[in-house]
């Protein structure tokens, strides 16, 4: 299947409550402003990058600044990219080194961009969530850490939040079979994010890893993303270890 085809797929399959994020995922070479994703290994494409996003805050810690860009960029990824493998049972061509990036006027992360050749490129993502890991979030999670130093397991707490409330969206986990869905697609997702079954291989165990049972049978991160610390941004409440440890005190 063609990755024009596809994406309008997943589009379609997308429901009302991710709405936000229907058309994250394009093919072709964007817009003037799109830079690949190797590109922002060059600190200097990097920074470029960031600018407009950081400008609306001020003069902050630079680790703070990239763990809330990155939520923003993993929501753009996994509501497409999960929609695919719940939905269609296939994964999205969404490789690290073959995909670009667009922003919005804010500087978020707004389109992931994939090269109409990209199902056939030699470095593709292999089959459910553990192949999306190794293929796209592995390597971003790198660039982020080696460009501001932010600790890794920050950004797998942004990505594992967002990726199991996507899944919960979908029906994914427990609720995959009654609501029709690729149940073995489900329970590899529900691996990937630590819930119940062992995570399907080393690759993924940062990801399963990165979330805890919460009060009142919610989950929560391990470890604070930090963005509190930004002017006029809140907490993530009862998902923060922070506020949990509060609470308890």
């Amino acid at each position: 299947m063609m990755p024009d085809v596809m994406i309008a797929e997943v589009a379609a399959r997308v429901p009302d409550s991710l709405g936000a994020y229907r058309g994250s995922v394009a093919v072709g070479p964007g817009g003037p402003g799109a830079r690949s994703l190797t590109a922002l290994r060059d600190p200097a494409a990097f920074d470029a990058t960031l600018a407009a996003f950081g400008a609306g805050f001020g003069v902050v810690d630079r680790r703070i600044l990239v763990s809330y860009w990155s939520q923003f960029y993993f929501a753009a990824l996994a509501t497409p990219a999960l929609t695919a493998l719940v939905c269609l049972g296939r994964a999205l061509p969404l490789a690290f080194e073959t995909t670009s990036l667009e922003l919005d006027d804010a500087g978020r992360p707004a389109r992931l961009l994939v090269a109409a050749d990209a199902a056939q490129a030699p470095c593709g993502v292999a089959p459910g969530l553990g192949g999306l890991v190794a293929a796209h979030l592995a390597p971003f999670v790198a660039l982020c850490h080696g460009q501001c130093g932010l600790a890794p397991r920050v950004l797998w707490g942004n990505a594992a939040v967002i990726l199991d409330h996507v899944a919960g969206e979908l029906g994914a986990g427990k609720l995959g079979m009654e609501l029709g869905r690729d149940a073995p697609a489900c329970a590899e997702i529900a691996a990937c994010l630590g819930r119940g079954a062992p995570p399907c291989g080393p690759g993924v165990m940062p990801l399963a890893r990165a979330l805890c049972p919460g009060a009142g049978g919610c989950r929560r991160r391990r470890v604070c993303c930090l963005r509190s610390g930004l002017p006029g941004v809140p907490s993530c409440g009862a998902l923060c270890p922070r506020e949990c440890g509060a609470g308890a005190g």
